[in-house]
């Protein structure tokens, strides 16, 4: 129990045993007991030595809470400046093509995608022919094997990404070259793939424009001039 005292109270009188609050006597013959006053005029009594550990747990709850926010928040901040440091550099170094970004970027991954799923489709076991059980040629095994099964998905998505995107893609291609692929290995994977394209791509273009642009028109010139020359003739 407590005893309240008025402010004035606790001004003018000095407190002894006869006006202190009632507390049971095997308590108040303990020397942790502390009876103090509160400003408002109440009496506590407190046991020292619990009043002591229930401070130190509440600066230890207090201090452990301050260290995990402070992780999490140091957590945040680097994840955050990890995800900023790596949007900044994507946007530096492979889409800093605004016209690609705005017009061909979504609906080329939207093709690519598709054709990744095609060439999933196509090297499957169960596809095509092999599915009812009639013989394959060997042009459909080699499809069908398993590194085509690896490769061809990627190369029908890569060859639909670098056609529609072909800044982009170069901006890729470089990135993987430069930071994750061994100098040597890089310029042999570029050779190779450089003499590809020309073998496959460039040279039946130039053949076909050297037609159409000289072998054509000299052609047609010569058919016109025999067909002169035999007018003239009859």
């Amino acid at each position: 129990m407590s005893k309240y005292y008025s402010f004035e109270e606790q001004t003018q009188t000095e407190f002894s045993s006869e006006v202190s609050p009632f507390i049971l006597a095997p308590l108040d013959d303990l020397s942790c007991m502390e009876t103090t006053i509160l400003t408002s005029g109440n009496l506590v009594t407190e046991a020292t030595p619990v009043t002591n550990w229930l401070k130190k747990q509440r600066i230890n709850v207090i201090d452990n809470r301050n260290e995990i926010k402070s992780a999490i928040d140091k957590f945040d901040s680097e994840r955050r400046a990890e995800y900023n440091n790596v949007k900044n550099y994507f946007q530096n170094n492979i889409f800093n093509n605004k016209q690609e970004n705005e017009n061909r970027l979504v609906p080329t991954s939207i093709v690519a995608l598709s054709a990744f799923l095609t060439g999933r489709i196509m090297c499957r076991k169960r596809f095509g022919w092999s599915s009812v059980g009639n013989p394959t040629s060997i042009s459909t095994k080699l499809i069908k094997s398993l590194p085509s099964r690896i490769i061809t998905p990627w190369v029908f998505a890569c060859t639909t990404f670098a056609i529609g995107t072909p800044e982009t893609w170069n901006n890729v291609t470089k990135v993987i070259s430069e930071r994750y692929i061994p100098t040597d290995v890089s310029e042999t994977v570029k050779n190779t793939s450089n003499s590809i394209y020309n073998i496959l791509i460039k040279a039946p273009i130039q053949n076909i424009n050297q037609f159409s642009e000289v072998t054509l028109p000299e052609a047609v010139k010569q058919i016109r001039k025999n067909f002169i020359e035999l007018l003239q003739v009859s």
